[in-house]
């Protein structure tokens, strides 16, 4: 089975190479970003992962528009914290 993976951020430089790493295996990596003010989009950009900013008002409205906004590859979306990361076990478990 084939998902989406997306990844809301905010100044998360630190932690999202590890992210980013973890769902490598994903064609389809969405980071939602709330205009960070570190290197968060350049890294997601080198990656070359989608890339989209919306300002922060809330958790669940940024986790609804990453959800019911953004257009997917595929009907199924896993949605990581940037700083998480996807387990070798669960990413065979979803592949």
């Amino acid at each position: 089975m084939s998902v989406s993976v997306l990844i809301l951020t905010l100044n998360e430089e630190s932690n999202l190479p590890g992210c980013l790493e973890s769902v490598k295996w994903c064609d389809d990596v969405v980071v939602l970003d709330s205009y960070s003010q570190d290197r968060t989009e350049e890294i997601a950009k080198q990656a070359g992962v989608s890339f989209i900013q919306r300002q922060f008002d809330n958790y669940a409205s940024q986790r609804n528009y990453g959800l019911h906004e953004i257009k997917y590859k595929y009907p199924w979306v896993l949605m990581v914290d940037a700083d998480e990361m996807v387990s070798t076990e669960l990413a065979m478990e979803i592949q």
